[in-house]
């Protein structure tokens, strides 16, 4: 079962990501797109987010150091 679970994940996560691609290629908002993916991708992976503190109101800049592959979905579900 854990294989078959992976493969289902791992499809949506195709689907998904495809979506938001077709999406922004139909001219569609592309904040609110990758916003929409990331809250997907955080679905997914069942993940627990725990924000600590304000979020960044624009303008700012933000750098991330990737020591994951995983902050760009965090990033893109909860930062402007």
């Amino acid at each position: 079962m854990p294989m078959l679970d992976a493969a289902l994940r791992f499809a949506a996560f195709l689907t998904f990501t495809i979506a938001t691609g077709l999406g922004r290629l139909a001219g569609g908002d592309r904040a609110r797109l990758f916003r929409w993916w990331g809250r997907w991708m955080l679905r997914l992976t069942r993940a627990r987010v725990t924000i600590r503190g304000p979020v960044p109101q624009p303008p700012f800049l933000l750098i991330a150091n990737h020591l994951s592959y995983f902050d760009i979905a965090l990033l893109a579900a909860h930062v402007d």
